[in-house]
């Protein structure tokens, strides 16, 4: 048994007293690279060790199912190398989990109680977005009952454009839905507030005269029609941007849409809890608000939860969004400590609210201020950036006493382009390799997946060794998916020409176009490809081929489940040899075992079901991550920013950082109060105009914490990427501070201007 005093052993000041704190409620405010992991396993290891308390009864949050899985290993890992293997038996199973987790297994272990079947599902991924999307389609075509939601859709109707008045509408309705859900907001609350057009006009015009200047507000009635433009005419100093004042005829006729929108979206939600209800499956903000629910209103299950747990140490507190600090907050738990920072908070597409975890932070914190995992010189120009950016809310990471200490060298660079070409940046990547780099020693941030494609694809071409990870999110458009939907339509429906023309031009015959536009002359063309001979000799060897394992299958399809006939498409077409002749061949080979096991997660749906449901979930544009294809470790690995945080790599590439945030166009959605604006008129109201103001500050902000997350994973060498201001007239506003710091800055880095 070793000395329990090792427990402190490696830690410093900041980390010991985090260790040891004795708090009822402690918040950790924690720098990057400071040690965090390091000092949440340790108070973990002080509970268990030093007090006694059984893991069973230590519940640790934390924000990811990797976080808590690697989380977990190290807890396991030390209590073993501690001699005590019955804890880490314990710990193995015991509440080391996301907060999703906590609220599901609290509803199965209270279902009765919470008027559950226990053994009801969790909705998540493809079936949680068609299920919403059911419930919002029913919710438009019912809304011929409400003059105000069906007048929305007829206005819609009118209007040209590339997306229908459906897909506008659902889009529209489901970011809200998304919204509210995650704000832990009512529906009754939401549905009452946008009934009435003139009562939410008067709404919105009490919510901007809440946070007018004094003097501004007492010169102006909340309740007047004519708000916006009295508020305009006395405001003559200093005046906002948002303050257009736009007639009052197009102000109300913004707040009819939204109560239009608002109707729809309230009805969608109905329709999507009762059908969850229905078939006892439930998507993660539903158990989040029904665990919230379950605890507020019954006092046995507070009274349970409090003798389970003795102590709860939450990680990422930054994170949260307000729903969870809520329920947090309930939890009967005396002992409580979060750990997070504010400066990383860059989930607020989440509604994550870092103000909520500050607030929890005044009333009693500590600090980890010391990065301990960049280099001096690394370190030294992200806290003169970023100082210089966030003035005196900015918490530097290299302390002036931590100086003397010796630390590993580090480098910064710029590679300054002309144009946004990744081509450059991928030859750039090859420089560094060139130079003694090891590939899986460097990591390319991206701010947009998209990115992440095109730098792979060039990444390729320069022999460089790369992969993306956490996928592109679009795996459902891939070509391969779309190949093998294809064949299972042409499958399970013979009239279906266009899958079987597809089908045959694609990977598994590769007919030519002469012989395709022959055999579309013939119908009924399925049965026609029984007989057809095709006009071009080197056609009729691969028509051949493909007939021979088509035509048997087809016979049986109809009555076969998908995985069945997608295993047999895999063994018997060859086309996983011609998924291998393609420039990312590994990926498509990774993603057509991946569809196949899809299917088998779904063991009753036929093979024309499951294609109608790809193809559907392809409508949706649900994010859904590439098949791994290969081993990571001596890949170059490239990542969105959002990905990254928590890691930590020997190099980093941050590219991106001029690129501004995509915003929804329709909705505009207050964090706070759930208030909401929808552009389907052409002229904005002046409260949209509140609202996107508003949406564009925080937008801002957080693209610096995003900048801010990206510098700070680089351990040695941090090389960013940026437009040259000279030649690029397009880069955001936000790229200009860090463009201005790099020039006025005296540390040693080096600028590659592309040639």
């Amino acid at each position: 048994m070793r000395d329990p005093n090792d427990l402190l052993k490696g830690l410093t000041e900041e980390q010991k007293a985090a260790v040891l704190d004795d708090s009822e409620s402690l918040a950790v405010v924690a720098a990057a690279g400071a040690g965090k992991t390091r000092v949440l396993t340790r108070r973990y290891l002080r509970h268990v060790l030093w007090e006694g308390i059984s893991p069973e009864r230590l519940l640790s949050i934390t924000f990811t199912r990797k976080a808590a899985a690697e989380m977990k290993q190290r807890i396991v890992g030390e209590l073993r190398e501690w001699g005590r293997d019955d804890y880490a038996q314990a710990a193995e199973t015991g509440p080391i989990q996301t907060i999703d987790s906590f609220c599901e297994g609290l509803l199965r272990e209270n279902a009765l109680e919470a008027g559950l079947d226990p053994t009801f599902g969790v909705l998540e991924g493809a079936p949680a977005d068609h299920v919403l999307e059911s419930s919002i389609r029913e919710a438009i075509g019912a809304a011929v009952d409400d003059p105000i939601a069906s007048g929305l859709i007829d206005e819609i109707a009118g209007e040209s454009g590339y997306r229908t008045r459906h897909r506008r509408l659902e889009a529209a309705a489901g970011d809200l839905i998304g919204h509210w859900r995650r704000l832990g907001l009512s529906r009754g609350e939401m549905e009452e507030l946008h009934q009435d057009p003139s009562h939410l006009l008067k709404t919105w015009h009490r919510a901007v005269h809440k946070d007018l200047p004094d003097d501004i507000a007492k010169g102006v009635d909340p309740e007047s029609e004519s708000f916006f433009a009295d508020l305009k005419a006395i405001w003559k100093r200093g005046r906002p941007a948002w303050l257009a004042a736009r007639d009052p005829a197009i102000e109300l006729k913004a707040a009819e849409h939204a109560c239009g929108l608002g109707a729809l979206a309230c009805e969608a939600w109905r329709l999507f809890e009762n059908r969850m209800r229905e078939i006892q499956q439930f998507d993660f903000p539903a158990l989040e608000t029904m665990a919230l629910g379950l605890i507020e209103r019954s006092a046995h299950v507070r009274e349970r939860v409090g003798a389970q747990f003795a102590a709860v140490l939450v990680d990422e507190a930054q994170d949260l969004n307000p729903r969870q600090h809520r329920l947090l907050d309930s939890l009967p738990v005396t002992r409580k400590l979060l750990v997070g920072d504010p400066q990383q908070s860059i989930f607020g597409w989440r509604q994550a609210d870092a103000r909520l975890f500050l607030e929890r932070a005044q009333r009693g914190h500590l600090r980890l201020s010391e990065n301990w995992r960049s280099g001096a010189e690394i370190l030294r120009f992200v806290d003169g950036l970023f100082g210089e950016l966030w003035a005196e809310g900015y918490q530097a990471m290299l302390p002036p006493e931590a100086e003397r200490r010796p630390r590993r060298p580090s480098a910064i660079e710029t590679w300054r382009l002309r144009a946004r070409d990744s081509t450059v940046v991928a030859a750039r990547i090859r420089e560094l390799v060139d130079e003694g780099l090891a590939p899986g020693d460097i990591s390319v941030l991206v701010r947009k997946a998209s990115s992440g494609v095109r730098l792979l694809d060039d990444l390729q071409r320069e022999g460089v060794p790369a992969c993306l990870t956490g996928g592109t999110d679009r795996y459902y458009a891939r070509l391969e998916v779309r190949d093998l939907a294809n064949a299972l339509r042409a499958l399970a429906d013979p009239t279906d020409d266009f899958a079987l023309l597809a089908s045959l031009r694609g990977p598994f015959a590769r007919l030519s176009m002469d012989s395709l536009a022959m055999l579309a002359q013939r119908r009924p063309m399925g049965d026609a490809l029984e007989t057809f001979e095709p006009p071009i000799e080197d056609d009729r060897g691969r028509l051949d081929a493909f007939r021979r394992w088509f035509l048997p299958l087809r016979a049986q399809a109809d009555r076969l489940p998908a995985w069945e006939v997608l295993a047999r498409i895999l063994a018997e077409s060859g086309v996983l040899e011609a998924f291998a002749t393609r420039p990312s061949g590994r990926r498509a080979i990774a993603n057509a075992r991946k569809l196949l096991l899809l299917a088998t997660e779904l063991p009753e749906e036929g093979a024309y079901a499951f294609a109608r449901r790809i193809r559907e979930i392809q409508e949706l544009g649900h994010r859904e991550g590439d098949a791994p294809s290969q081993e990571q470790s001596d890949l170059v690995t490239i990542m969105t920013i959002h990905k990254a945080k928590g890691l930590e790599f020997e190099a980093v590439v941050v590219t991106d950082l001029g690129e501004a945030p995509g915003a929804n166009k329709e909705v505009a959605v207050d964090p706070e109060t759930g208030l909401f604006t929808a552009s389907f008129a052409k002229t904005r109201s002046t409260f949209e105009q509140v609202l996107r103001h508003r949406a564009n500050e925080r937008e801002d902000r957080e693209e610096l914490r995003l900048a801010y997350v990206a510098m700070t994973r680089a351990k040695t060498r941090l090389c960013l990427v940026m437009p040259d201001s000279s030649k690029d007239r397009a880069p955001a506003k936000r790229i200009s501070p860090i463009l201005k710091r790099l020039r006025a800055s005296g540390l040693e880095w080096q600028e590659k201007a592309q040639e």
